[in-house]
């Protein structure tokens, strides 16, 4: 179930980084419920294929060390593209 935020008084507090949820109260009044947005999977930034070694929890509460891979282009390039990139990249210091 999602975590619903109860101590959010005032505008000054209500973040947009929350979800909003219009809820109608037994009043008959509608008002907003703010609760955590849940966590997507990490996509590619080339191909946009979801990322298999990123997990999909929240990052802060993951040990630094598991919240993305230790390699060059970790948590955004897919194993497909690193490689491409890779290829290119040795191919143009070889031109050069």
């Amino acid at each position: 179930m999602a975590e619903i935020q109860s101590n959010m008084k005032g505008t000054r507090r209500k973040s947009r980084s929350l979800a909003r949820t219009s809820v109608r109260l037994p009043s008959g009044k509608a008002t907003f419920h703010y609760r955590r947005r849940s966590a997507r999977m990490g996509t590619c930034s080339s191909c946009g294929l979801p990322l298999r070694s990123t997990p999909t929890n929240r990052a802060w509460k993951l040990a630094k060390s598991n919240r993305s891979p230790t390699r060059p282009y970790g948590g955004s390039l897919c194993h497909r593209c690193l490689s491409s990139e890779i290829r290119r990249l040795a191919r143009a210091s070889n031109l050069a």
